[in-house]
């Protein structure tokens, strides 16, 4: 996730750090944009000699989770039953979290 303002200025003579030797603007067909500045930090902090305070964190979760349920939304219309797992945190969504523990072990790393 990155936002248009940032592949707009992304300066050329930034270094990569992927083995593919781009970088991420130069490989996306799709940008979600949070609308934050270039470099994500907000806040001037007396002393401090750059901005600090991520900007895209709240953000990105929002933008990312309405992704999700619109997936899902889109799934579920389609008459397939989406593997959505409940929380943890009440009663019987570790027993109903199982199947899909046993079923995707192996494809995601926490399950293991």
């Amino acid at each position: 996730m990155t936002s248009v303002e940032f592949a707009e200025h992304a300066e050329p003579n930034i270094p990569n750090r992927h083995v593919s030797n781009k970088n991420l603007h130069d490989l996306v067909d799709l940008v979600v944009d949070a609308h934050v500045p270039v470099g994500d930090a907000l806040l001037d902090v007396p002393g401090v000699p750059v901005k600090v305070g991520a900007g895209s964190t709240y953000p990105m979760i929002f933008i990312v989770n309405s992704i999700v349920v619109k997936a899902i939304e889109i799934v579920a219309q389609n008459g397939v039953k989406p593997p959505v797992m409940l929380s943890g945190n009440i009663a019987r969504g570790e027993q109903y979290n199982q199947k899909y523990r046993d079923k995707y072990r192996g494809r995601i790393r926490h399950f293991e």
